[in-house]
């Protein structure tokens, strides 16, 4: 039922258990767990290639550093997960501090994009329980995180890049080509909208969440609220709230869709459901080590009742 990511491009995996760098077999092994696991962390994926890693952002940004300082250290006896924290924080503001130094305020201005992410340091404001608001900057599908920090040294307007990025984003959004399809999984009420782009600010819809349903899912009625989910980046999925067992089957069948579709692709941006009513968002469901739990809130509850 449920489609696997638009347009997949190549994972970025590493050769564990083949490349030692010059270090005994288990040292190398937890080396790059740790490497993958804090970069994983920053959104940032990584593959290997002899004593050279190269590294792809979530939002495009991409790469590369000679691993051999690295190793060096390691080799000299430097605790493995404090010396990956300092090489991953160093690469992250070295290619931040150049982004910002590269760029006209122009170019800033034109470039600059809200955009919506899992929370994981850095953000501009938080959405939900698990997604904050993020600032990006680049172009042509390449785009870089910027802290607050940094963008006050290019303008400390902020209430006005902000506006600017807000724009920037709706604009992208409104020009996007969306393959919508309803997917239906059962006779009653499981389905949802599966709106899928190749738009590198897709994942960040929800930040115009009526619009989007309004713009496209013309027709269906959302007025009593609206299930989400975002569990990839090229793919959202949609549900008007609705009432009784039509409800409680579409809350589980979304739940289910965001957590498989989010276990299956390592960019994956949050497994968890949501549901916006009168523009308020809660979180309603969360993660177990095999499955998920659902947190209706009261007004679904008394949805699903008929009360």
């Amino acid at each position: 039922m449920w489609p696997k990511r638009l347009n997949p491009k190549p994972k970025f995996t590493s050769a564990r258990g083949r490349k030692h760098w010059g270090l005994p077999a288990g040292q190398a092994k937890d080396l790059e767990a740790e490497l993958e696991t804090t970069l994983g962390v920053a959104g940032i994926g990584m593959q290997t290639t002899g004593r050279k890693i190269h590294l792809r952002w979530r939002e495009g940004h991409e790469t590369s550093r000679d691993l051999v300082p690295l190793l060096e250290k390691i080799s000299a006896g430097a605790p493995v997960q404090a010396t990956v924290d300092v090489f991953v924080s160093n690469i992250i503001r070295t290619e931040t501090d150049t982004m910002a130094r590269g760029l006209s305020l122009s170019e800033f201005y034109r470039g600059a994009y809200l955009h919506l992410d899992a929370k994981r340091g850095g953000e501009w404001g938080s959405f939900s329980f698990d997604l904050a608001r993020y600032l990006v900057v680049g172009n042509a599908g390449s785009y870089l995180r910027l802290p607050a920090h940094v963008v006050r040294e290019i303008d400390d307007d902020i209430p006005t890049i902000l506006g600017i990025a807000r724009r920037n984003l709706f604009q992208a959004l409104d020009n996007a080509e969306v393959d919508v399809q309803r997917r239906r999984s059962g006779p009653g009420g499981e389905y949802a909208y599966v709106l899928r782009c190749s738009s590198p600010h897709w994942s960040s819809a929800p930040i115009f969440l009526d619009w989007c349903v309004q713009r496209f899912i013309p027709g269906e009625d959302f007025s009593a609220g609206i299930l989400f989910a975002v569990p990839q980046p090229d793919m959202a999925l949609f549900r008007p709230v609705t009432y009784g067992d039509d409800l409680a089957e579409g809350m589980a069948t979304m739940a289910g869709a965001a957590l498989t579709l989010f276990a299956s692709d390592k960019r994956g941006i949050s497994p968890r459901l949501h549901v916006s009513v009168e523009e308020e968002i809660h979180t309603i469901s969360d993660v177990t080590d095999n499955s998920y739990l659902l947190y209706p809130t009261d007004y679904l509850v008394s949805r699903i009742k008929g009360t």
